[in-house]
């Protein structure tokens, strides 16, 4: 029986746009990739008593990556280093699934090129490990930055490739906006 059998699903939200105050990455700035969609894979799943990395949600986004711009995606170290050091994404699934699946985490940056400009990013926000403000707290949070709106295709890719192991909301929240420095969320 896999890990996935014994649980429950995970559930996944997404949010548009930046977080009030959020600065984006300069490297990401400067290439025009200035939409932002969020996929938050919540860490807390039933039947699961420590916090659940979903790698076959992570996996089903990079593919979704290399779909939408039908290029190579690479994996970069960090968004601060942007361009200097880079992996294909082959190179480094070869060296991760070398690993124990309890240590599996995921990179934080993934990028798809077409013809050299980097056309999608994806940026990783581990708020499993530090906890963080609601929608984001307990999450694996995945930044995704285009050109284009991805918040109808996104998904619905997402819902297409479920198959029970997740629970993939309908609706993509606007992000949240602060009241005096706090936020709150709707289910409260």
């Amino acid at each position: 029986m896999t890990e996935n059998a014994r649980r429950g699903p995970v559930e996944v939200e997404f949010v548009s746009g930046p977080e009030p105050g959020y600065r984006y990455p300069p490297a990401i700035g400067r290439t025009g990739l200035d939409r932002r969609l969020a996929v938050i894979q919540h860490a807390s799943v039933p039947g699961c008593p420590d916090m659940v990395f979903d790698e076959d949600l992570w996996r089903a986004l990079a593919d979704f990556l290399a779909r939408q711009t039908e290029a190579e995606v690479c994996v970069g170290r960090a968004v601060e280093d942007l361009g200097r050091e880079e992996w294909t994404l082959a190179a480094f699934l070869d060296d991760w699934e070398r690993e124990l699946p309890e240590v599996r985490y995921p990179p934080d940056l993934l990028l798809a090129r077409v013809q050299g400009e980097l056309s999608l990013c994806m940026v990783t926000e581990a708020w499993a490990q530090v906890g963080g403000l609601w929608p984001y707290a307990d999450s694996w949070t995945y930044s995704l930055f285009s050109a284009t709106d991805l918040s109808g295709d996104l998904p619905a890719f997402l819902r297409e490739r479920s198959a029970g192991r997740w629970t993939v909301s309908d609706t993509v929240m606007p992000s949240p906006t602060t009241e005096k420095g706090s936020r709150r969320s709707p289910r409260s």
